[in-house]
């Protein structure tokens, strides 16, 4: 939901017009993906607290596409958790059949791009579709 990743939706939202195409609305929240076997040991939140953040995520999610355009009916809203972005993304994005993934990306280079990586490195290594990636600059 920052700056860059509304700049990338509103160039998918024209491709997406432009060729009457479906636009699916991605964010991918690290927001705490359910424990093993559903066990919540002690001094761990509870999967009702988890329940509500991720409601929270949502409508915020929901609030922001609201907020930042006029949003079409051929837009698919999808919130989804995971603590590896890029591997949701490219996850997504084969399950839903995607024909081109538009993304962000910061443009990290030197020691923090050798300690993070890049996401969107790893989308365009490992998307099942061509991937159109929408700089910083």
């Amino acid at each position: 939901m920052s700056e860059l990743s509304s700049r990338s939706l509103l160039y998918a939202l024209s491709l997406g017009a432009a060729v009457k195409a479906e636009v699916i609305a991605l964010h991918v929240s690290d927001v705490f993906v359910d424990p093993p076997g559903g066990r919540i040991d002690p001094g761990m939140v509870s999967s009702g607290e988890i329940d509500s953040w991720r409601q929270e995520i949502k409508r915020q999610f929901d609030q922001y596409l609201n907020d930042l355009a006029q949003m079409p009916d051929n837009l698919a809203r999808v919130v989804r958790s995971s603590q590896d972005p890029w591997k949701e993304i490219t996850s997504v994005a084969q399950e839903m059949a995607v024909d081109l993934l538009v993304i962000s990306t910061h443009g990290r280079s030197g020691l923090e791009h050798l300690f993070r990586g890049s996401d969107a490195e790893k989308i365009i290594r490992e998307a099942s579709c061509p991937v159109l990636v929408i700089r910083s600059h």
